[in-house]
Parts: C-alpha cells; structure tokens; sequence
C-alpha cells in the first residue's frame, strides 16, 4: 500500500508542478501595454515618402513611397525587427 500513496502523491507532484520550477512572473503592466503598441517608422520632414528605423534612427532613409500607411515593413538595418509606415 505505501507504494500506492508514494506513486499518487508523486503523480500529483508531476501533473500541478509541485515545486518542480518557480512559476513565472508576469510581466509588469506597462511591459504588456507596450509589447501590444505598434511600432511606426519616423517621417523624415523634408523628404515625403522617406522614414527613418524607430530603433536606429541614426541610420539611413528608407524610401516608402507607395506603400500606404499601417503597411508592416522590414527594418532593413535591425535584421528580425518590424515596424509600420506612419
């Protein structure tokens, strides 16, 4: 019988995550609102149809004349990152 009551009480260990790992935090609500917040690209003030990466930009122009705008883009300088046509 105490194997019985060892392997019950192990299952229920494995099946609720009995202490096993620290369960994870969540994220701090501004973190939530901003990972939810879209990002868009800077126009450039003198050159219609040209933004600037909102994560570098310090880099070069990038021409989104004929994309309409809320069009998802590539940055082309931070490979993997994303953002959208003002």
């Amino acid at each position: 019988m105490k194997t019985y009551f060892v392997g019950i009480a192990l299952l229920s260990v494995l099946l609720l995550g009995g202490g096993c790992r620290p369960a994870p935090t969540p994220p701090a609500p501004e973190e939530e609102a901003q990972a939810d917040r879209p990002v868009y690209g800077i126009p450039e003030p003198d050159k219609a149809g040209f933004i600037r990466s909102p994560y570098t930009p310090e880099t070069g122009l990038i021409d989104v004349r004929g994309l309409p705008p809320g069009t998802k883009i590539r940055d082309p300088y931070n490979p993997g990152k994303t953002f959208l046509v003002p």
